[in-house]
This record gives structure tokens, C-alpha cells and sequence, in this order.
């Protein structure tokens, strides 16, 4: 990795979080709109869907060990291990989704009440690999847009300014996952 990697680490993660993910997600992308000259299986089309979640750990990892060493990615992957807040947002990250599930239901029922809601049939086991998948993804996304990227942004710019900004990027990441997997055509882009 160049110089400019240990005075630009912010540029760096962001440049290697898409590369690698989007090496990934764009085939599979294509993939799924038939024009690649070969088809992928499905059950292949979501591990590789999943292992491009991974590239925001990978790229923090990249950043931070040329920044700072072995020691200072130990750091960045210590903490997932800490727990620094009250009881009371841990019941709102389990309850807050569950609820804007239910509210943007009930808003899509307000606005198109001829119109079914999209949903996923959910056996127990499919529930289990559900959150497999989840933890994975959740893994590779978190430790490095929020124990990386966040972090840095932070150092010159307001939480505010920085949630706004990074949350556009991270939706930008996401778009070649969201349409390899059919997400898209799924729910559409709102």
C-alpha cells in the first residue's frame, strides 16, 4: 500500500471497501440479469453475496495494519467484545426494527391497500441460517464502517455531518448487493 494510505486511511478504506466487495457483487449483479455468458447457482450467488459483505472488515483491517500494526487491528476487532452502553439500548436494538418493520407495513398498506406485501416463507432452519448470515455480514460491515470509518470521519466532522455522509456511501456500497440478490426488483428502490 502507498504512503498516502498512513496520511489518506479514510480515502484508502473507502477505495478498498468497494473494490473488494464490488468485485464481487457486480458479476453477481450481472449474474442475475442473465448477461453474463455463464449462470451462477443460486445457493453460490448468496456465499458470494456474503463474502462481499466481509470487505469493509478486510479493508479496515488493510488500513489499520498498515497504520498501526498487528496491535492496533487487534484493537479495531477488540471492539466487538465491548459493551458500553445502558440495558435501555440494547432493548432498542432488538425492538427498533421490529417496530419500523411494522410501521412501514402499515404505511404501504395506507398508501396501497390493493397491493400485497412482499414477504419471505420462514421455516425454523431457514431462520437459523437467517441469522448466521446476519452475524456475518453484520460482522464484516461493523467493524469497519463503524470501528473505522466512523471513528475517522469524527475526527473532523460533527457525528450529525458524519452519520449523513457515511450513511449515503454505505446505501451507495450496497446497491450492487441489494441487486444481485433481487432486493430491487423485490421492493424496488424506495
Amino acid at each position: 500500500m502507498p504512503e498516502s494510505s498512513r496520511t489518506h486511511p479514510l480515502r484508502w478504506y473507502l477505495l478498498l471497501t468497494f473494490l473488494l466487495s464490488w468485485l464481487v457483487w457486480i458479476p453477481l449483479a450481472l449474474n442475475y440479469y442473465f448477461l453474463l455468458p455463464f449462470q451462477v447457482d443460486q445457493g453460490l450467488t448468496s456465499l458470494l453475496a456474503l463474502l462481499g459483505t466481509l470487505g469493509p472488515a478486510l479493508a479496515a483491517s488493510l488500513v489499520t495494519l498498515r497504520m498501526g500494526g498487528r496491535s492496533a487491528v487487534k484493537e479495531l476487532w477488540g471492539q466487538i467484545g465491548r459493551w458500553r452502553v445502558k440495558w435501555t439500548w440494547y432493548a432498542a436494538a432488538v425492538l427498533v426494527l421490529p417496530a419500523l418493520i411494522f410501521v412501514v407495513a402499515w404505511i404501504f398498506g395506507l398508501l396501497y391497500p390493493e397491493a400485497a406485501l412482499p414477504y419471505q416463507n420462514l421455516s425454523p432452519s431457514s431462520f437459523l441460517v437467517t441469522i448466521i448470515i446476519l452475524m456475518v455480514s453484520v460482522i464484516g460491515e461493523e467493524v469497519g464502517w463503524r470501528g473505522f470509518a466512523l471513528p475517522q470521519m469524527q475526527k473532523r466532522m460533527s457525528a450529525l455531518k458524519t452519520s449523513l455522509i457515511l450513511g449515503t456511501i454505505h446505501t451507495i456500497w450496497h446497491l450492487p448487493f441489494w441487486t444481485a440478490l433481487g432486493e430491487l426488483d423485490l421492493f424496488g428502490w424506495p
